[in-house]
């Protein structure tokens, strides 16, 4: 890991623990860093996924977070993003799945990842799909 990533898990460390109440954990790329898979490329944000997401009881974020952008409805949110003055930006994600212990710090189902980035690998458009495909083949090879 980078010290740009090893940072990045830093503040996801502290994220998680704010957001126990919601059984927050670590996914994307650096969950895919943090267990040791090489995806090619530095992980460059934090995604979080989270059991409840909505406006009214939103994520709890380290101070100089600031509310970027939300996807879905009121009732019914998909995606919450932040981002602080350095650029770092954290998505909670809504999901459910089961949650792993790695290192000491929970994450999400490495099965449910490579079920998400298979569907975006069918859906997104340009370098999107080839990143999601990339992580797919670098997962696959180990």
């Amino acid at each position: 890991m980078t010290q740009q990533e090893q940072m990045l898990l830093e503040i996801a460390k502290d994220i998680i623990e704010l957001n126990s109440w919601c059984d927050a954990a670590l996914t994307g790329s650096l969950m895919l860093k943090h267990r040791g898979i090489e995806t090619g490329r530095d992980a460059r944000d934090i995604d979080i996924i989270v059991e409840e997401l909505d406006e009214e009881d939103s994520p709890t974020v380290p101070s100089g977070f600031e509310l970027v952008d939300t996807a879905g409805s009121k009732s019914e949110l998909e995606a919450i993003q932040y981002k602080n003055e350095e650029g770092v930006k954290v998505d909670f994600l809504f999901s459910e799945e089961l949650r792993e212990i790695h290192g000491g710090i929970v994450c999400g189902s490495l099965k449910c990842l490579i079920e998400a980035k298979s569907g975006y690998a069918k859906t997104d458009i340009g370098e999107s799909r080839q990143k999601h495909e990339f992580d797919l083949k670098q997962i696959g090879d180990l």
